[in-house]
């Protein structure tokens, strides 16, 4: 096992009070922010560097992995416990370090998708961090109540609880409608489908230029470059390279 992958010390044997769990100043924010984009635009990209800005800043976080290419990410951070971890129990186990030692944590939780619900309510329970989910249309879709569900809670109630959502969409019409209109941040790379270009700017950016949805098609193609909606403004900009 890699010397970043390895906790400064084993996990204590009684659980720790999670709610003293350290909180950074840019937890504070407490900010969703859903990332549109299909594959190989940059969505992902883009989200992993807001993921890595906040760990330098001294946040905690947490990536939910289910495809495991995002393991890399366990490298970011400096004073944090690292690890990349399989189950929500070792997740924990890792948590409880981190208070013990009173430092953040970065930890990657590749999780089957099937038994990522077990993970919302331990989240809740912890907050204190910013949590990147890549691909949340497939935890939230269209097609069910997102607020009778341990994820709906999480983003009703996480705010209170200093929990930041950073999240990727490949799909807009099959993300959940409470989430595509409930983001602080709304950022949109290259849309192909006219009709997936104006289920962005009608429901996550709220109309604010009658061209938005011309103007998310007509992005160059393969550039990185996207529009973002906060604060009721528009803005361009490029995902850095990592």
């Amino acid at each position: 096992m890699l010397d970043w992958l390895t906790p400064r010390s084993a996990a204590p044997r009684a659980a720790d009070p999670l709610e003293h769990l350290p909180t950074a100043p840019s937890n504070k924010v407490r900010r969703i922010v859903n990332v549109f984009g299909k594959s190989g635009e940059g969505k992902t990209y883009y989200m992993s560097w807001l993921y890595r800005s906040a760990l330098m800043r001294g946040a905690s976080g947490t990536f939910v992995d289910t495809t495991g290419d995002n393991a890399y990410l366990a490298r970011a951070g400096t004073d944090h416990v690292r690890a990349v971890v399989k189950s929500v129990d070792g997740w924990l186990a890792y948590v409880r370090s981190a208070v013990q030692q009173q430092c953040p944590f970065n930890l990657i939780l590749q999780l089957d998708p099937a038994r990522v619900d077990e993970f919302w309510p331990q989240l809740l329970r912890v907050g204190n961090q910013v949590c990147a989910i890549d691909e949340m249309d497939e935890y939230a879709p269209s097609n069910f109540d997102v607020k009778r569900t341990p994820l709906g809670r999480v983003i009703s109630r996480g705010r209170h609880a200093e929990i930041s959502l950073i999240t990727t969409v490949r799909v807009p019409p099959e993300l959940n409608k409470t989430l595509r209109g409930v983001a602080d941040v709304t950022v949109s790379f290259r849309q192909e489908s006219m009709a997936y270009a104006e289920v962005i700017a009608r429901d996550s950016m709220h109309n604010a230029h009658p061209q938005l949805a011309r103007m998310l098609v007509a992005l160059p193609s393969g550039s990185r470059q996207f529009i973002r909606y906060r604060g009721g403004k528009l803005d361009r900009g490029q995902a850095p390279q990592l």
